[in-house]
């Protein structure tokens, strides 16, 4: 069996995907709603609409840098996490006597647990996929410089989050085909 440091770095790993998730879905609905305020604000503002804009660009700014800081977070776990579930997979895989009835079951449950742990990662991806979007339009329009900083920072947090998703995700194929090779 796999060492229960192994299991936790996998427990880790589906918590800190489904915690940029949450997050992704919560910054989200943060800038509709700061969008929603700005309705009506004109471009040529009265003291009033001047007063709310600069409101919402503050706040959305503060928002932006806060999930970008908690991608960083979640950056940290992985960067513990992946190396730690890459052994365990790696060595256990390797060490499973497939020519037993039980060694092709143990086989068989540690694909579907990498496969499902490669899919929470995929799904997450997305997620993440859309928001870097989203911060690249704010960059691009140059809406104001507190949103536009806000954005670069958080899209330079997502390129290195995309980075240790993609170090899971090519260890996770290999160990799939060197699996696929022993079932």
């Amino acid at each position: 069996m796999i060492e229960e440091k192994h299991e936790e770095a996998v427990r880790a790993a589906f918590r800190l995907v489904a915690g940029v998730s949450s997050e992704s879905e919560k910054i989200a609905s943060q800038i509709l709603a700061h969008g929603q305020r700005l309705e009506g604000v004109k471009k040529n503002r009265s003291a009033r609409e001047a007063q709310v804009f600069e409101e919402v660009m503050r706040e959305s700014a503060s928002d932006i840098i806060a999930y970008a800081n908690g991608l960083e977070d979640a950056i940290r776990g992985f960067e513990t996490n992946i190396p730690l579930i890459t052994e365990g997979f790696s060595t256990r895989i390797a060490e499973i006597d497939t020519e037993t009835p039980e060694g092709k079951e143990e086989l068989a449950t540690y694909i579907r647990e990498l496969r499902g742990l490669a899919q929470t990662f995929a799904d997450g991806k997305g997620k993440i996929a859309v928001m870097h979007g989203h911060f690249t339009v704010m960059r691009d329009k140059d809406y104001d410089p507190r949103l536009t900083q806000s954005a670069i920072v958080a899209l330079r947090t997502i390129d290195r989050l995309f980075a240790a998703y993609e170090e899971f995700e090519t260890f996770a194929l290999s160990v799939l085909h060197a699996a696929g090779e022993r079932s």
